[in-house]
C-alpha cells in the first residue's frame, strides 16, 4: 500500500462580517509574512509563496485580528470570547493571556514590543493597555460610549495611542500610565480603521460615512479632511 503524503497545505482565508472591515498583520522580519485570523484559527502564511503557512489552533473562539510585534518574533491575537493571547510566532509557545471586554476587535503593539494596545466591545473594559508578557493594565482606555473598532500605537516615543469607535469617534491618548487626552467627532458612521505614519508624525482615520481625516501624530490635532 502507498502511503500518502501531503505535497502542500492550502490555508484557509480569513472570514468576513457584514459592516465591519478585516484587519491583516505583516511583518518583513524573518521573512515576508502575512497572519490573520479564519474561524477559530490564526494562519501565518508566506507573500512570496502562499502555501508555505502554518496553522495555530490556540483559540476557542473566532479570531478577530492577529499582529506581528515590531520584530516579528511574537504575535498578539484576540477573539471573540474577550481573550487576547500572546505567542511565538515559530514555537507557538504562550507569553500571555488577559481578557479584554467580551470581544477583541484589534490590537496593536508599541514601536519598543514592551506595550499591547488592545480593543473591541464591552460594558466597561472594552480597552486595554498592557504589557506584552503580564496582566497589568497601563492606564485607564476610556471616552467612548460604544464599541471600539480599531487601535494603533504612536511608532516611536513620546508614545501615543488612538482607537476608532463605533459611536463615530477618534479617540487620543498619551501619558504614563495611559490615559485619554481628545476625541473628534467628524465622522458620521463607524470609525473602521486608525493608523499612524510609520514615522509616527501622522495617523489617520477612515470610516463608513467614506471620510479619510489626517491628524497630527503628536498633539492629535485634525489638520485635514477629504
Amino acid at each position: 500500500m502507498t502511503a500518502i503524503e501531503a505535497d502542500v497545505v492550502i490555508p484557509p482565508l480569513p472570514l468576513t462580517e457584514r459592516g465591519f472591515g478585516l484587519h491583516l498583520g505583516g511583518t518583513l522580519k524573518r521573512g515576508e509574512r502575512l497572519v490573520y485570523g479564519s474561524s477559530a484559527l490564526i494562519v501565518q502564511r508566506e507573500i512570496k509563496d502562499v502555501n508555505k503557512c502554518s496553522i495555530n489552533p490556540q483559540h476557542a473562539y473566532k479570531v478577530n485580528v492577529a499582529k506581528y510585534s515590531p520584530n516579528g518574533e511574537w504575535i498578539c491575537s484576540g477573539d471573540d470570547g474577550g481573550q487576547c493571547v500572546v505567542w511565538a510566532h515559530e514555537s507557538f509557545v504562550v507569553k500571555n493571556e488577559i481578557e479584554v471586554g467580551k470581544r477583541v476587535l484589534d490590537v496593536a503593539w508599541s514601536g519598543d514590543q514592551q506595550k499591547i494596545f488592545a480593543v473591541g466591545a464591552g460594558k466597561d473594559d472594552k480597552g486595554k493597555v498592557f504589557p506584552w508578557n503580564s496582566n497589568n493594565k497601563l492606564g485607564e482606555i476610556s471616552g467612548a460610549s460604544k464599541s471600539y473598532i480599531t487601535c494603533d500605537f504612536k511608532p516611536n516615543r513620546p508614545f501615543k495611542a488612538i482607537a476608532g469607535s463605533e459611536d463615530f469617534g477618534v479617540y487620543f491618548y498619551g501619558g504614563t500610565p495611559m490615559r485619554f487626552a481628545s476625541f473628534d467627532k467628524t465622522h458620521k458612521n463607524y470609525v473602521n480603521c486608525v493608523r499612524y505614519s510609520p514615522d509616527g508624525a501622522y495617523y489617520i482615520s477612515v470610516g463608513s460615512d467614506k471620510q479619510i481625516l489626517v491628524f497630527e501624530g503628536k498633539e492629535g490635532k485634525k489638520i485635514a479632511c477629504n
